[in-house]
């Protein structure tokens, strides 16, 4: 999980959790291979496609590290 600006984007092995993530408004970015979610207020219209690391590199980044695990 990566904070940047104030979007949230989620990487890795994410298949499982795929339902998960769309139930809490997550959107799947097919040209970076991963989950982002976004404010209302930031929709963006562009349809031009932008790399992961130039938007980290504008906005900064923050990966988000938890320890806990989640019961089933």
């Amino acid at each position: 999980i990566e904070l940047i600006g104030n979007w949230i984007w989620v990487s890795g092995n994410t298949y499982e959790h795929k339902s998960t993530l769309k139930e809490n408004g997550f959107t799947w970015a097919n040209n970076k291979k991963m989950w982002y979610w976004r404010p209302e207020e930031y929709k963006t219209y562009s349809r031009k496609s932008k790399d992961i690391n130039d938007i980290r590199n504008k906005y900064g980044s923050e990966k988000i590290v938890n320890n806990t695990k989640s019961l089933k």
